[in-house]
C-alpha cells in the first residue's frame, strides 16, 4: 500500500516537475531548477489535499478543479517567494490547465490502482 503511493507520487512529481521546469523559465526570470523546486511543492501538496483527501470523498472532476486551483496558487506564490517577476493571468492559468489536464489520468490511476473503495 505504502508502495503503491510513493510511486503514485513519484509519478505526479515527475509530470508536474517537468511542466514546470520547462514553463518556469519561459514565463519568469527564475530557473529551471526553481521550477522544479515549484513543481515538487505542488506535486506533495495536491497529493495530500486533492488525491488523498478530495479524489476519495468526491469524484475525478471536483478533484481535478481542486487540483487546478491548488496549482495556481502554489505556482504563483511559489515564483513570488523566489522574488520572481510576476506571472500574467494566462500564464498562471496555462501552467495550471496543463498540470490538471494529467490529472485527470492520474486521478483515474489512483482511483483503480491505489485508493481502493
Amino acid at each position: 500500500m505504502l508502495a503503491d503511493h510513493i510511486r503514485a507520487l513519484g509519478i505526479k512529481i515527475i509530470a508536474i516537475g517537468i511542466f514546470s521546469a520547462l514553463l518556469t523559465p519561459m514565463f519568469t526570470d527564475r530557473s529551471l531548477g526553481q521550477g522544479v523546486l515549484i513543481g515538487i511543492i505542488i506535486s506533495i501538496i495536491s497529493y495530500i489535499l486533492g488525491d488523498l483527501m478530495l479524489l476519495p470523498a468526491t469524484d475525478n472532476t471536483t478533484a481535478t478543479v481542486a487540483d487546478f486551483v491548488i496549482t495556481a496558487l502554489v505556482y504563483w506564490i511559489g515564483i513570488m517567494a523566489f522574488d520572481g517577476i510576476g506571472l500574467k493571468l494566462w500564464e498562471i492559468l496555462l501552467f495550471a490547465s496543463i498540470v490538471a489536464a494529467s490529472e485527470w489520468f492520474l486521478h483515474k490511476y489512483l482511483s483503480r490502482f491505489v485508493i481502493k473503495s
